[in-house]
């Protein structure tokens, strides 16, 4: 299985564990920063997430002399390189954090969260458009 494991944080308001110096720090910078609650919010509740992601792309064979040569003429270096993706880790990724931040309110991700669960998401279009 590849993606995400299950257990994410959802909910919350800036809350988090109290062990977590991630967590700790955001909450810290709310409220010193209220503009930035908004955004701390969102990575408290998807970073959970993030941390137990799964590898989903194949290793990408560029070795660091391609790499420095793409740098050095001005390319990006997925450009020209094919890109493997496992659609279900994907899949499971993308819906897991849909489900997250709609949990924690933010409903504007519900109809990229119905079109993933109802299979109506292009993912081979949008993997297509990361490379």
């Amino acid at each position: 299985m590849t993606g995400t494991e299950t257990g994410g944080t959802a909910g919350g308001s800036m809350g988090g564990d109290p062990e977590d110096p991630l967590g700790r720090r955001l909450g810290a910078l709310a409220r010193e920063w209220p503009d930035l609650e908004e955004a701390a919010e969102i990575y408290r509740v998807t970073l959970p997430l993030l941390r137990n992601v799964r590898p989903i792309a194949a290793p990408i064979p560029l070795t660091a002399d391609q790499a420095r040569r793409k740098l050095a003429e001005g390319r990006y270096l997925l450009h020209g390189v094919a890109v493997v993706f496992d659609h279900g880790g994907v899949r499971e990724l993308m819906l897991a954090l849909a489900r997250n931040l709609e949990a924690s309110g933010r409903i504007a991700v519900s109809p990229i969260r119905s079109a993933l669960e109802g299979d109506r998401l292009d993912l081979g279009g949008l993997l297509g458009a990361v490379s």
